[in-house]
């Protein structure tokens, strides 16, 4: 009878197949794992720049007048393009998408007739920006409501919020 200590072939093999699949398996959630968390990532700074956006949108609706002219013809279901307010000086502000410089969408204003500003950030693009504005008409008894539709996206992917 031989005593030999050691491993067989089969063994050997068997065991290293093995630990290739438990290493392979180990990568590939690693790799999932870490392209799930770019995503949330860009998603996140997606989210936040649109939050930021609106709520200033928001509270430049609240602390100002609808000014209403000519800008509002349609009923409310067809959204506009441009908000108009009055500021506390009674300017024309005016809130536009610009795309012009397509395909990177911006939030602008402009202030009666002083230079436009750039307002949403340079790392994401807004695709779509409507206003909802009712009613159409100046009333002393309707407070009135703005809806906004906005879609934004980063600038180097496709990853929409809306």
């Amino acid at each position: 009878m031989h005593n030999i200590k050691g491993f067989t072939l089969v063994e050997v093999l068997v065991s290293a197949s093995i630990f290739v699949a438990v290493v392979t398996i180990g990568f590939s959630m690693y790799t999932t794992i870490t392209r799930l968390e770019q995503t949330t990532l860009r998603s996140q700074k997606i989210y936040t720049e649109s939050r930021f956006w609106l709520d200033f949108l928001a509270v430049e609706i609240q602390t100002h007048e609808l000014y209403y002219d000519d800008s509002y013809p349609f009923p409310s279901s067809i959204p506009e393009v441009e908000l108009h307010l009055l500021d506390d000086d009674g300017n024309r502000v005016r809130y536009f998408m610009d795309i012009t410089n397509a395909p990177t969408f911006t939030l602008k204003r402009q202030v009666a007739s002083n230079p436009i500003e750039v307002l949403s950030s340079p790392e994401i693009r807004v695709t779509q920006l409507d206003f909802y504005v009712s009613p159409l008409l100046k009333t002393s008894t309707t407070a009135p409501m703005v809806t906004i539709v906005w879609k934004a996206e980063e600038l180097s992917t496709n990853s929409a919020v809306t």
